[in-house]
């Protein structure tokens, strides 16, 4: 599973999970949620926000093995690794440096 970053960004929705991709090219992930299996591309500096509700299973790209995520988690994805953001540290608003957010319905 991914390591635990040092570095977090306070959203609004706090109660939604978001994935940030700080990779320079895009990364697929299949998200289930209950008896609901969707497939979504991460583009580049993209932060995808409200992917689950509640908890979920996160594929990541081919890996075999989900990632167990839930409503609150921040998840970053840099040299092409997941990592687990911790939340109570503040890092730069998406508005400020120019990151492209997108809310996933």
């Amino acid at each position: 599973m991914g390591a635990v970053a040092t570095n977090a960004l306070a959203l609004a929705t706090a109660g939604a999970t978001t994935v940030i991709n700080n990779d320079p090219f895009v990364h697929r992930m299949r998200i289930v949620e209950d008896d609901r299996e969707r497939v979504v591309d991460v583009e580049p500096s993209q932060q995808l926000v409200g992917l689950c509700a509640s908890t979920c299973k996160l594929y990541f790209d081919d890996d075999p093995d989900a990632y167990e995520i839930a409503a609150g988690d921040i998840v970053s994805i840099d040299d092409d690794q997941l990592y687990f953001e911790d939340v109570s540290i503040r890092r730069v608003a998406p508005e400020e440096n120019g990151a492209l957010i997108q809310q996933v319905e």
